[in-house]
């Protein structure tokens, strides 16, 4: 999906549920595979994501993950696979999320995406990130 939201910026960022336990342990391991901070992160509440959505009317409903590669929006399982093959992590899990077919993995993630909170819990009040992601935060 492209549009004008890359005249907006065209860094790389993920939009994320902050109150989502599994969603913010993704986070820290994807910063952690981002040695040469190209990865932004942005909560899906922001003003961000809302200038995303309207450029995106299409991610409207989507309330776990976003991903904007500065060029094109992706969404769900999508936006995770994108957001692998982008960060410098094994081939080998970069061959596995590759090989998964899209219908498989937009099921999967579907599917713990509706039960994250059951399994992996909520914060009530979003958790402070760490110094060292501040000047990752895009709002």
């Amino acid at each position: 999906m492209t549009n004008g939201f890359n005249e907006i910026t065209n860094e790389k960022i993920v939009f994320f549920d902050s109150y989502c336990i599994l969603c913010n342990r993704f986070l820290t391991w994807a910063i952690n595979h981002d040695p040469e901070k190209k990865l932004f992160i942005s909560p899906l509440d922001s003003i961000l994501a809302q200038k995303l959505r309207k450029h995106f009317p299409e991610l409207k409903n989507i309330d776990s993950v976003l991903y904007f590669d500065g060029q094109k929006a992706y969404s769900r399982g999508k936006a995770v696979r994108k957001i692998i093959q982008d960060l410098q992590t094994s081939e080998t899990l970069k061959l596995i999320v590759d090989i998964i077919p899209s219908p498989i993995l937009s099921f999967g993630y579907d599917l713990v995406a509706a039960n994250r909170y059951k399994i992996f819990g909520k914060y009530d009040v979003c958790p402070p990130l760490p110094k060292e992601w501040r000047e990752r935060m895009k709002v």
